[in-house]
């Protein structure tokens, strides 16, 4: 559980340990020219503690006139786009645990890329055997 739950003895030491994340993502993402390897896929694949998990590429953002200001709609746009350069991928990531889908973001370096039609037929098999075992 160690590598889970990590525990601060305040709230500085919390903020400084995410901005030492944040800036570590952003060094790698650079290094590895994830903003220009995000949008080559759409899909991507996670195996993290015996879980596979699926991840279909979205955007973040709504339609502007669905904001209620356009300082709003720049803001989330601004933020998107920060999250890109530091090599985050917004989507709807699926399991077995999750088969309906759960919108987050996952960072490039724990994801494998898909291609396209490999990546659709595996969240259509996933959805089948989770259909066939009910």
């Amino acid at each position: 559980m160690d590598d889970i739950i990590k525990e601060f003895d305040s709230i500085e030491e919390m903020q400084d340990y995410l901005a030492e994340c944040a800036a570590n993502a952003r060094k790698w993402a650079e290094k590895h020219h994830a903003k220009e390897l995000i949008s080559m896929y759409d899909y991507y694949l996670l195996y993290e503690h015996d879980l596979i998990i699926v991840g279909e590429k979205q955007s973040p953002l709504l339609l502007p006139e669905e904001y209620d200001s356009e300082e709003e709609y720049l803001w989330e746009k601004e933020s998107a786009e920060e999250d890109l350069k530091s090599g985050y991928i917004w989507g709807k990531w699926y399991s077995v645990i999750v088969p309906e889908g759960e919108l987050g973001t996952n960072h490039l370096s724990r994801c494998i890329p898909l291609p396209n039609d490999l990546g659709k037929a595996l969240l259509e098999s996933l959805f089948e055997g989770i259909e066939n075992d009910c």
